[in-house]
């Protein structure tokens, strides 16, 4: 009677010992399954953060390369504008010893 009570006693243990190994292993398996989750939002964090970083840059690179297109056309405006005034004041120039010339012509019929 005792042996058997005592078989029964050894095979609750067992059985008990059983299921806390299985508890633990479903801990075990639930803390593994939660670090996976959270390295893989972390990664997908990391991986947003760079897209963005990369959007940042480039929208910063486009603004610049834009800019410099405009200082670039502005210098080139500014040097037209300037070439034109001094093909003006050329023309004016010339217009004015035209003028010079045919008044020294003149003034020489006269005395002549």
């Amino acid at each position: 009677h005792v042996a058997a009570a005592k078989v029964e006693t050894a095979a609750a243990e067992v059985v008990e010992l059983e299921r806390k190994k299985e508890n633990e292993k479903t801990k075990l398996a639930a803390a593994v399954a939660e670090r996976e989750m959270a390295r893989k939002k972390q990664a997908e964090r990391e991986t947003n953060e760079r897209r963005q970083a990369d959007k940042e840059l480039a929208e910063r690179e486009k603004a610049e390369r834009e800019k410099a297109e405009r200082d670039m056309a502005d210098r080139d405006m500014d040097q037209k504008k300037h070439a034109e005034r001094e093909m003006c004041e050329w023309r004016q120039a010339e217009r004015e010893m035209e003028e010079r010339k045919h008044l020294e012509r003149e003034t020489a019929k006269k005395k002549g």
